[in-house]
């Protein structure tokens, strides 16, 4: 097997007791307190009881056991002389241990000596209360032959002979674990360097009666169940003084700087879960009645059980020493996961490939093990476990080393330690170190050191150690360590380090630390509080000169999780606290290793503020048989910093506006209801609420939407805003009988209206596109008498496809009588003939084809008796829907112009799209909108025979065409030239001409051309359907007429 296997087994076995530290005979003044110590051992554990005289001493007010075994006598009287026994028993046997204790006078009932100070002066009660009182004083008038150095203070029960005494530099004391509704005496004595005042300061003082609260609860027990549990177990008080409500059970674990812990129990026990392996705890409860908390028990100790370490050794590491031994070097696991006494290491180590190692263990100290007897070149893994009595805790990672092929060489001295690292102490010097890097064998190292000089006193180390203490050293002293390695040939090189001790701590005094008294908590804001405190050790000016800080312990009244601060000085502000918040604060001082106990607590509260947070949960309900009224309920805010004084409601019907021009509603108090009237059926609300108290006002909620009902209170409800995708999603549905329509029918109805919208447009397109054709004052192209003279290929599209050369004749028409016949006729597409004179490239040919162009309609002008224009250019229709201009044209223009698609003439003017390969040029053209000339003067002003005139046009012209396109009745044309094609004469333009004879323009060659015609009911409709379905401009392209 891999892994080795661990067995569990509980043996108890019990041990009588045994005094481990016999109590010392010990000698005390009068009025002093004394302590007789008793360490016993057992198991189980012995119970200790103290004799005098061969009577048992029963625990009182003055004499006490404290820490299970020790005597502790307060305020010494001669009677108390004598001697005492320390009896210790168990279940299995007992053992006892006498002491003598001597009392001697206190040595100030002496002869007055000359330069001893006054009394002091002014001796009067700062604080009195149930248990516990401060005094202060005066400086003696008289100080003596020096300044007074301290003072002691001496008091007594006025029933009692016993006084006791407390000995302090300050001229304030706080007296502890008085008793309440108790008269004391007091007296306070004046010391310098000559001895003490013969004269006392006396005072007599009642401390206040206790407040009808519980006693002390008595035979407090705690005992361990297991490695993470305690159970705590007491005796209720004997005088309750009414009902306990709670116990409450502070509880702390023994060096934690986390703060003390409390729960409240209701029984007289209480078990403890969840707690730390193998770490003492402290406990002490307190009784709780109506009237408020009585006197805490002592404190009582206890150690959860050991359990296996829960992590492995650290810092392992592995180094080949020989050929045929390896050295393991490891710390132990952390203190907090060694869960008990560490009793030994298991170091497993295999060969490479082996499945099946061997295991060597060594005690619980050692730090370092040599792995023997391995073979040469061999590589080995190894790990380490830690072991207790509860058994192996878990290992180490496996790391591998690789013995040496040879052993080391010694027929030379060793070379100097790589490293050298020393760390001073007080008192002592650590010193590590790393051996020669050379494969030289080592017998030890010599350790060397002396003040200021190396080598005054020497240590002889073991090869394979790495670390030495040097102990016994003087402070504040400057020392020179020295280190080399040895073997049986000579000693190396050392090398050297200086270092110098640290100095010697001040030993500090042995009086006791009082907790600071007259803790003040003012109030500055709603998150800040100033914290200011006495410290009775400190004397009048309350000057701090030493290293002491103060602990101040804070948290809310109800809360379990005091927080805790430091402060080196006697005030503190206190920031980020809660508003309108109680909170208990309590301070102690620590110095050095010393602490007092916690002061008094005292409680404040935070001043208000505004609410930071909004309502929450706002709803609105339809009240019943009211349908314009709504319900409005809500839930106050989480943070409220303060007594809420009112709510404002805010609604609307345009969520737009500002928040002033809102509707507002006030609740006042802390009401989380009311009533909108009289609202508006069948209309959205939008509402939001606000929270304000005395400080202001608080932010708002989210806004909430309500529809309202119909008037006979069917459908309605309320409407979530959803933030994410502003989308109203419908929370409150219409019930079944209400009168609005669901979404599915409204879908329903939405899909037919646009079906027969569809089909009505349809519909009417055929009807004017039927109306259009049998129009008997239209001659279309397919009756025309000219098509026969095209021949077959006249029957097709007229695509009018470009061959080798397309030449273009001029236009011949019959001459039609003016006076008789106004009506517009078809320019029939056999006027289109082919002339030499012209010729395109038949690479232009193929890219014309490729992007023919599917509707090409004739272009139809409207004429009254038409001479021949012999002059006039000629278009010729190409595949694409441009038309070219005859090169006979006036000026020598050689261009293309796109005739279609006519009823997007607002459309950006058209670029080169890749049908034509030269580089083009845009023009604007104003299109021809001439209006029928239905009397005889608008005749007479055009003449009989209404012209079109082809004449020069600048640049800038046509630039202001296109500009003034929009603003006009007419479109705007665009006609693209190649910019080869335009070398043969300026440019040109079209002008449009009414009825009026100003705008009528004329060729140079004076070729005549009759007006065209639009017809109104066409006009009308086009501007419907296009309106409506954009997709019909497709069709519209096939069938285009100019009249």
């Amino acid at each position: 097997m891999e892994e080795s296997v661990d067995a569990d087994v509980t043996i108890k076995i019990q041990v009588p007791p045994e005094i481990v530290q016999p109590p010392l005979n010990t000698i005390g003044r009068v009025s002093s307190d004394v302590e007789l110590g008793c360490s016993v051992r057992g198991s189980p554990k012995p119970t200790v009881q103290w004799i005098k005289d061969g009577d048992i001493i029963p625990q009182s007010d003055y004499f006490q056991v404290v820490e299970g075994f020790n005597l502790h006598i307060l305020g010494l009287v001669a009677a108390d002389a004598g001697m005492y026994q320390c009896l210790a028993t168990n279940d299995v046997g007992s053992a006892q241990s006498t002491v003598q204790l001597i009392v001697r006078p206190s040595g100030m009932i002496l002869s007055r000596l000359p330069g001893t100070p006054s009394s002091p002066t002014n001796l009067h009660i700062v604080v009195v209360s149930t248990r516990f009182v401060t005094l202060s004083w005066s400086t003696p008038d008289h100080s003596g032959i020096s300044e007074v150095t301290g003072y002691s203070v001496f008091w007594k029960e006025e029933s009692s002979v016993r006084e006791r005494i407390l000995n302090i530099s300050a001229s304030e004391v706080s007296v502890q674990h008085l008793k309440p509704s108790t008269k004391y005496h007091f007296r306070v004595v004046a010391w310098n360097s000559r001895g003490p005042s013969q004269e006392s300061a006396q005072l007599t003082l009642d401390t206040q009666p206790e407040a009808l609260v519980p006693d002390t609860p008595y035979n407090l027990q705690a005992f361990a169940l297991s490695s993470t549990e305690i159970k705590v177990r007491w005796n209720s008080p004997v005088n309750t003084n009414g009902p306990i409500i709670t116990f409450k059970i502070h509880y702390f674990c023994l060096g934690d700087t986390y703060g003390e812990n409390d729960i409240n129990v209701l029984e007289d026990e209480y078990t403890f879960t969840g707690l730390r392996k193998f770490q003492t705890y402290v406990f002490r409860v307190v009784a709780y009645n109506s009237n408020g908390p009585g006197m805490a028990t002592d404190d009582v100790k206890c150690q959860t059980y050991s359990d296996v370490p829960s992590q492995p050794p650290q810092n392992v590491s592995v180094e080949a020493a020989t050929s045929t031994s390896i050295v393991v070097r490891w710390e132990p696991p952390p203190d907090d996961a060694l869960n008990g006494i560490i009793t030994g290491y298991k170091i497993r180590y295999k060969q490479r490939g082996d499945k099946i190692g061997q295991t060597a263990t060594c005690d619980g100290v050692g730090r370092m093990f040599d792995l023997t007897d391995l073979s040469k070149a061999t590589e080995y893994s190894v790990r380490i476990q830690a072991f207790n009595s509860n058994g192996t805790g878990p290992a180490s990672q496996w790391l591998t080393v690789e013995t040496y092929s040879n052993d080391l060489d010694e027929t030379v001295v060793p070379g100097q330690p790589s490293l050298l690292l020393v760390r001073p102490l007080t008192n002592s010097i650590v010193v590590n170190w790393n051996p020669p890097e050379h494969m030289i064998m080592i017998r030890g190292f010599i350790l060397g050191y002396g003040v200021g000089i190396p080598d005054v006193f020497r240590q002889i180390l073991d090869a394979k150690q790495r670390s030495h203490t040097i102990k016994g050293l003087k402070a504040s002293s400057e020392y020179v360590i020295s280190l080399k390695a040895f073997n049986n040939v000579g000693e190396g090189r050392p090398v050297y380090e200086t270092t110098q001790t640290q100095d010697q701590s001040t030993p500090e005094p042995l009086t006791p630390l009082l907790p600071p008294v007259g803790v003040k908590a003012v109030v500055l804001s709603a998150t800040m509080i100033a914290l200011t405190w006495s410290d009775s050790t400190l004397g009048r000016n309350q000057r701090i000169t030493d290293s002491r800080h103060y602990v101040i312990r804070y948290n809310p009244k109800m809360s379990r999780k005091p927080k805790t601060i430091n402060s080196t000085d006697l005030s503190i502000y206190l920031e980020d606290l809660k508003p309108d918040t109680e909170y208990e604060f309590s301070i102690k001082v620590i110095k050095g290793q010393r602490h007092s106990t916690w002061s008094l607590s005292v409680f404040n509260r935070t001043k208000e503020s505004a609410p930071t947070t909004a309502p929450r949960d706002l709803t609105l309900t339809q009240v019943a048989d009211q349908p314009s009224w709504v319900s409005l309920t809500w839930q106050p805010p989480r943070q409220m910093n303060g007594q809420v004084t009112g709510y404002l409601v805010f609604y609307t019907t345009d969520a737009t506006q500002s928040d002033s021009d809102w509707v507002v509603e006030g609740v006042l108090d802390d009401k989380l209801t009311i009533v909108i009237k009289d609202l508006a059926p069948q209309t959205s609300y939008f509402f939001k609420i606000q929270a304000r108290n005395t400080m202001g006002y608080g932010p708002m909620s989210p806004t909430v939407i309500f529809r309202t009902p119909n008037a006979d209170g069917s459908g309605g409800g309320m409407l979530l805003t959803n933030d994410d995708s502003k989308q109203i999603k419908i929370v409150k549905e219409s019930t079944k009988d209400s009168s609005g329509v669901s979404p599915g029918v409204l879908w329903a109805i939405v899909g037919i209206v646009g079906a027969v919208a569809v089909i009505a447009v349809a519909a009417v397109f055929a009807v004017v596109y039927v109306r259009h054709k049998k129009d008997p004052n239209v001659d279309h192209p397919a009756t025309s008498s000219s098509v026969s003279k095209l021949g077959p290929s006249a029957l097709k599209p007229p695509d009018l496809w470009i061959h080798d050369k397309i030449e273009m004749n001029r236009l011949s028409r019959n001459s039609i009588d003016s006076s008789t016949r106004s009506d517009p006729v078809t320019l029939p597409t056999d006027a289109l003939e082919m002339d030499d004179s012209v010729s395109i490239d038949l690479q232009d040919a193929a890219a014309f084809r490729n992007r023919r162009h599917p509707g090409v309609c004739p272009v139809m002008i409207s004429v009254d008796n038409p001479p021949p224009l012999s002059r006039d250019p000629l278009g010729s229709l190409l595949p694409n829907g441009l038309m070219s201009l005859s090169t006979d044209a006036p000026y020598g223009i050689n261009a293309i112009r796109t005739l279609f698609p006519r009823p997007q003439f607002t459309s950006p003017p058209r670029v080169n799209a890749g049908d034509i390969h030269q580089q083009m040029t845009e023009y604007s053209l104003s299109t021809l909108e001439l209006q029928r000339a239905r009397n005889d003067n608008c005749r007479k002003l055009l003449g009989s025979n209404p012209r079109l005139t082809v004449r020069p046009m600048q640049l800038q012209g046509l630039s202001s065409n296109l500009s003034n396109s929009s603003s006009t009745s007419s479109s705007v044309a665009t006609m693209t030239i190649p910019a080869a094609s335009i070398s043969r004469g300026p440019l040109v333009g079209l002008s449009t001409s009414s009825c009026s004879p100003d705008t009528t323009v004329r060729s140079n060659d004076s070729s005549e051309l009759t007006k065209s015609f639009s017809t109104e009911e066409l006009t009308a409709e086009m501007a419907n359907i296009e309106g409506l379905m954009k997709d019909l401009n497709a069709i519209t392209q096939h069938e285009f007429h100019c009249q």
